[in-house]
């Protein structure tokens, strides 16, 4: 018999296996979407809590299936899952349906050489970074052998949609929950073409319910439908919804079902597709104007310094006094983006951060002296750590990280409202959590000031949405390739008093926490006199749009 007296996985143990199990709400949907025949043989890659095998079971019984427990399988690495199956079927690791085994190391010979009419399920969500040797090697081995390939940077759940494709009949149907990262990664996008190639019909339901926050997870989610399985003849292309929760994906299911509903051609930014009719139109005509810019036309973006070792190389104020480390050796640095509230780094900022004992002092080795206090600080550096670094080996001197790249701004990697430009007044530089702004040499301070309000309007936190990517939580991303894309509307006509009047009352409501604001004076300032060719209600037409594509990216609503 199968212990069940097991101790269930803590958060981390979890998420170290991508065990975050799905709700019977959401199980229940795919399965009735991907389960039509009281014959069907349904394969759950990865079965977890056996949310989906209990809503497969149901739903076979519906359709008039006798023996419904015999025509579903699958596997799982986890002993939990199978003290879960034993509790909810009676069944253990005996019985030839379910294999406690790696999905990756499987294939259709391991259930008796025959295919199924669904896979479905929940695969685990372990970046490449956190994937075991053994996990990399099977699936390097499984991708060889099915003849396909995959960038190294791919997630395991990448691996398991590719599998699965071994294992599905002719007309077979394939759903899963999937991570906000299938609609946006590079490795995706290979992922989606192969879905493509293989499939009369590919759908991608963006969920608004972070359905996992219950399980400790705030993931952002997906719902792949595939329908039709023809091996490798098809040439279809994925249409793009969105859900704002469970009930809205049951409905929006129900109308797939009925042929009356239809998504939008995955070809574009999702958030360019997701938007609606008139916030669309009034964004693509700003696009359109002479004085609508991309960043790249007045800056270049570039990632801050890699320490290679940040805890060792960032320091607070606690750490420098208890090594009694002269001023000298010390560089302010610009950390993290919270340390500053305004739209200008100054002195104030990097004091503040120093009295609460935030890291933010850069060791500096310049004037180091044989046996002197820094020297004999950077010997404690572990010598093995040392020569694993590759950081180190770019580098001449490997206690040097700064590249003494001063920039004139800074701007976030990531953030949770929308970014802002932060306006370089101390002369320092940041870690590669902040990206270093270099404005290009004809653009002037107001010109820089101009700059850092226009990003703020409604229209640039818009495109902002629209270049970035979402992350876990919600988290919005730029790398600099992508920042630099974001559009800002230049007016022809402005006044450098009116500019710095403007700039230091935005500083002012950010610093006062007060963000509704600052974007209505950015409106106000930028687009003055625009009502004429955009419409009067052209600003609440783009202000609903950012507030629904805040809602997609975080699960929550904003103030419009």
């Amino acid at each position: 018999m199968l212990n069940t007296n097991l101790s269930f996985p803590t958060y981390d143990e979890k998420k170290k296996i991508g065990a975050f199990y799905t709700p019977s709400a959401a199980s229940l949907i795919l399965c009735e979407w991907a389960i039509r025949s009281s014959e069907d043989r349904m394969l759950e890659p990865s079965f977890g809590g056996c949310d989906f095998l209990e809503q497969a079971k149901l739903r076979l019984e519906q359709l008039g299936s006798i023996m419904p427990n015999q025509q579903i399988f699958g596997s799982d690495i986890d002993e939990t899952a199978f003290a879960h199956l034993y509790e909810k079927f009676g069944i253990n690791k005996k019985n030839g349906n379910f294999f406690k085994n790696d999905f990756l190391t499987l294939s259709p010979q391991s259930f008796d050489n025959k295919k199924f009419d669904v896979v479905i399920g929940n695969p685990p969500y372990i970046s490449h970074h956190n994937m075991s040797d053994s996990q990399k090697h099977d699936a390097k081995v499984t991708m060889k052998h099915s003849g396909l390939s995959m960038p190294n940077r791919a997630s395991l759940w990448a691996y398991f949609i590719l599998h699965s494709f071994n294992f599905l009949k002719i007309g077979g149907r394939m759903a899963w929950i999937l991570p906000g990262s299938f609609l946006f990664t590079k490795y995706a996008t290979d992922i989606r073409k192969e879905i493509e190639k293989r499939f009369k019909r590919a759908i991608a339901i963006q969920l608004g319910e972070r359905i996992f926050l219950s399980k400790g997870s705030d993931e952002s989610i997906v719902i792949v439908l595939c329908d039709g399985f023809l091996g490798n003849q098809s040439n279809t292309t994925f249409e793009m919804g969105f859900a704002k929760n469970l009930q809205d994906l049951q409905e929006l299911i129900a109308s797939l079902k009925l042929n009356q509903w239809k998504g939008k051609r995955l070809s574009d930014r999702t958030e360019i597709l997701l938007m609606e009719d008139g916030g669309r139109q009034v964004y693509n005509k700003i696009v359109k104007n002479e004085n609508c810019h991309e960043l790249s036309k007045y800056m270049e973006i570039l990632i801050g310094i890699v320490t290679g070792a940040s805890s060792f190389f960032i320091i607070n104020q606690e750490a420098a006094n208890a090594h009694k480390f002269p001023e000298s050796a010390l560089k302010p640095i610009f950390p993290k983006f919270f340390l500053c509230k305004g739209i200008c780094l100054t002195n104030k900022d990097i004091e503040k951060a120093r009295d609460d004992n935030l890291p933010c002092l850069l060791i500096n080795t310049d004037r180091m002296r044989k046996g002197g206090r820094i020297y004999k600080y950077l010997e404690k550096f572990p010598q093995d750590q040392k020569e694993r670094t590759r950081t180190f080996e770019r580098r001449a001197i490997w206690h040097k990280p700064d590249d003494g790249k001063i920039p004139d701004a800074f701007f976030p990697y990531m953030q949770n409202d929308g970014p802002r430009i932060v306006l370089n007044k101390l002369g320092i530089t940041s870690t590669n959590t902040i990206h270093r702004i270099f404005f290009k040499p004809r653009n002037r301070k107001y010109i820089q000031k101009l700059v850092a309000i226009s990003i703020l309007t409604t229209f640039s936190q818009l495109s902002a949405e629209i270049e970035g990517r979402s992350y876990g939580s919600g988290v919005l991303k730029h790398e600099p390739s992508e920042a630099k894309k974001i559009k800002i509307y230049i007016p022809n006509n402005f006044d450098k008093k009116e500019i710095t009047k403007t700039f230091n009352l935005v500083n002012y409501h950010f610093r006062n926490d007060d963000h509704d604001n600052v974007r209505k004076i950015a409106d106000a300032f930028i687009f003055n006199g625009l009502e004429k060719k955009l419409g009067t209600r052209f600003l609440k037409q783009l202000s609903s749009s950012l507030s629904e594509s805040r809602f997609r990216r975080q699960g929550k609503k904003q103030n419009a």
